[in-house]
């Protein structure tokens, strides 16, 4: 893949909304899939092209529901926080 910069956002709220209490484990896998694994994944890919050319820049956009856990959107919110760590 050569990029210069890539930007990855992604959300699956509406196919997982849940509380810790009431999400499923597998509403949880749907939720890190979609939206922690697929960034993992576009970076992996573009990782290689930007250090051969010595330059480039990733930008992941995460949501406020990463630091402030209000909603009934536990799953996008989980991958989320684990997505700011990246």
């Amino acid at each position: 893949m050569d990029l210069g910069i890539q930007g990855r956002k992604a959300a699956v709220a509406a196919a997982s909304p849940g509380t810790p209490a009431t999400t499923s484990i597998d509403g949880y896998r749907e939720a890190i899939d979609l939206n922690l694994l697929s960034t993992i994944v576009m970076c992996q890919a573009a990782l290689p092209g930007m250090r051969e050319r010595g330059w480039g820049r990733i930008v992941a956009i995460t949501s406020i529901g990463a630091c402030t856990a209000t909603s009934p959107l536990a799953p996008l919110e989980t991958s989320s926080l684990v997505r700011l760590a990246l």
